[in-house]
């Protein structure tokens, strides 16, 4: 069976993608909170945006201490990240607090397996001037960061986690599933500016970015960046939802992976076994 670092990996590896989408700035808004000065939001929707190989070495090879863009060193607040082995899926939902989705394999597993994460709570303030700094260098000049963005802290609470293994006598695969995170945000950023130096980052020029940010529900919707000159790196839909697969090109040991989101939930999904992508985003949309 897989280890539990490697049942862990994906959330790791979508937790990493989340950090990288906010320290890009992409951070979507807002449903005000009725009793503080705050800002707070939840993704209920994804748009992946590819950057080319051209854009990301430029990225790479800027001058920029990127650890700068913290005023103080991220840090949990909250709560354990530690996974927790459970017996059965009834006692995952009851410590998730929401029903965990099943997929529906054609070979019966011979053993399964449910790890949960507790809740928990990290928090991280913007160094502005720095992340002014980091769109300067790269050439965006066109959009003004508000000092409000480092004004307090911006905190993210993270729901419970649940992984399921199942292991078949050709197969192995984690399913991962949790709530979007719940990210606070100080008051007073426009947010769908923010967007637009997101996107601006990541390669696309001024009109570009202004148009596909008029396409996008910023209240509800991640900017997700991935490179686009990856061969087995690409978009899919997952039942109508948008997704982003990776697939190994080793036939003698093929393996997957894929992120999707439907409504505020989040799945990733790997496995190994699987004989093509088809096959493995059908095992994706029978996840109920």
């Amino acid at each position: 069976p897989m280890s539990q670092t490697r049942s862990w990996r994906p959330w790791a590896a979508w937790a990493a993608g989340i950090a990288v989408v906010a320290l890009l700035l992409a951070l979507p808004p807002v449903r005000a909170a009725a009793d503080q000065l705050l800002s707070v939001f939840r993704v209920q929707n994804v748009v992946f945006v590819p950057i080319n190989s051209e854009r990301m070495q430029q990225l790479e090879q800027l001058d920029f201490d990127e650890d700068t863009l913290f005023i103080a060193s991220p840090k949990q607040t909250g709560g354990t990240a530690e996974p927790r082995d459970v017996a059965s899926l009834d006692e995952a939902a009851a410590m998730a607090g929401f029903t965990p989705a099943i997929p529906a394999l054609s070979d019966t597993p011979v053993s399964v397996s449910y790890t949960v994460s507790d809740q928990s709570t990290f928090e991280f303030q913007v160094n502005v001037e720095s992340a002014r700094e980091l769109l300067r260098l790269a050439g965006v000049n066109d959009v003004t960061l508000p000092d409000a963005l480092g004004a307090a802290p911006i905190v993210a609470e993270l729901s419970p986690v649940v992984a399921s293994e199942y292991t078949g006598a050709n197969y192995e695969l984690t399913l991962v599933q949790g709530m979007s995170p719940e990210v606070t945000l100080p008051e007073g950023v426009a947010l769908d500016q923010l967007g637009i130096a997101a996107l601006r980052l990541l390669g696309m020029d001024p009109q570009q970015a202004a148009a596909l940010s008029a396409q996008i529900d910023w209240s509800t919707t991640l900017v997700f960046p991935f490179p686009a000159d990856i061969s087995n790196l690409r978009q899919v839909s997952v039942g109508g939802a948008p997704g982003l697969l990776v697939s190994s090109d080793n036939n003698y040991d093929r393996y997957h992976q894929i992120y999707w989101q439907r409504g505020d939930r989040f799945y990733v999904m790997s496995g190994r076994g699987f004989e093509s992508d088809t096959t493995f985003i059908a095992v994706a949309e029978s996840v109920r």
